[in-house]
């Protein structure tokens, strides 16, 4: 049976219209006051505007600089003062061609991205934080441009880190060079070199993992000699037949260390004022857990420095703490000193941390 013919059901739908037309009429002569408010002060629209709020740099190349301009102007009635910048990272840097800006005064604002070694798209935020006199004004006002760019141009590289090597060891590792497909040009490599060093590589096509159309070469790398303990740094030349980009620069880079690792060569305490205290501490493991330390012990070779070894717990678990202490009646001048940290692993029953100061 058709519901409207149900004498119920018809009397209840014709309740429900009353009252939905009611409702409306209600609304529609509610006094003004009864209306939703307007934004509040601190959500009005901000002084400052920008010409636009996000910049596309499109699609460009890896270690490059890329630049734009942006105008911006005072769109409130009171002036603006102090107008800078809050940047989110450090690979661009933003330029303003004025601080201050009177009522519907307008100005540049100058944006160099450097793509360093990023890959892929790239997105940041730059905050302007200026004064307008405007309550609220606890708070500096703010706006902000986002900047974009898809990394995808040209060759694509990457840095090889070997981590943590141990001193004595031959490290490998690999790392891709590449194009997008159907925006980069295909190159093949013709050569590799990592002058005066004792490395040798290997080439074979990369293997994608997963669906973004990156196409090119992966490249190994293999130490035919241990590398000397410190901060190992170099670069590899890779000379392809790219249209552009012949020659391609991959940074390799590794921190040597040996069977006793500790977190710093070098403490440095900076300034104490004469008569005070102070003190810093750095972590003593070992490199592996197969590796034991035994006994701990540390000397300051001058005698002014107060040293301890103390227990402590690090994210691979118990550690050693070298704890290295200016003692308030120390005599004034350079903190220079050398603490020798003893162990009982073999080979490296001595290890020495520098302090300045």
């Amino acid at each position: 049976m058709d519901n409207l013919r149900h004498p119920f059901l018809l009397s209840f739908a014709l309740l429900a219209a009353v009252v939905f037309v009611t409702a409306g009429a209600a609304a529609e002569d509610a006094p003004p006051t009864a209306k939703r408010a307007g934004p509040a002060a601190s959500e009005e629209a901000p002084s400052l505007v920008l010409e636009k709020t996000t910049q596309d740099y499109g699609v460009v190349d890896q270690d490059r600089e890329y630049s734009a301009d942006i105008g911006y102007h005072n769109g409130g009635k009171t002036p603006i003062k102090g107008l800078r910048v809050k940047a989110d990272c450090g690979c661009y840097s933003v330029g303003l061609s004025h601080t201050e800006l009177a009522p519907e005064a307008r100005g540049t604002l100058t944006v160099r991205f450097r793509t360093h070694g990023f890959r892929g798209r790239a997105s940041k935020t730059v905050r302007l934080l200026y004064d307008d006199g405007v309550p609220p004004s606890t708070q500096p006002k703010s706006v902000e441009l986002k900047l974009v760019l898809n990394i995808v141009g040209g060759v694509l590289v990457e840095r090889i880190h070997f981590g943590e090597v141990l001193a004595g060891t031959l490290p490998t590792g690999s790392v891709p060079l590449l194009w997008y497909e159907g925006v980069g040009k295909p190159f093949e490599i013709q050569r590799i070199e990592v002058p005066g060093e004792p490395v040798k590589t290997r080439i074979e096509p990369y293997k994608p993992t997963g669906p973004i159309p990156f196409k090119g070469w992966q490249i190994h790398f293999t130490f035919t000699q241990p590398p000397k303990r410190g901060i190992y740094s170099k670069k590899a030349i890779v000379t392809t037949n790219h249209p552009t980009q012949r020659r391609v620069l991959i940074p390799l880079t590794a921190h040597v260390v040996g069977k006793v690792w500790i977190q710093t060569s070098r403490i440095y305490l900076g300034l104490v004022a004469r008569g005070k205290s102070k003190s810093a501490a750095v972590t003593v493991r070992a490199f592996s857990k197969d590796i034991k330390l035994g006994k701990v012990t540390a000397r300051a070779r001058k005698g002014v420095l107060d040293v301890a070894i103390e227990d402590g717990f690090g994210m691979t678990g118990p550690v050693k703490k070298l704890r290295v202490t200016v003692p308030a009646d120390a005599p004034a001048g350079p903190l220079d000193d050398v603490i020798e940290v003893r162990t009982e692993v073999p080979g490296e029953e001595l290890v020495t941390v520098e302090v300045r100061g």
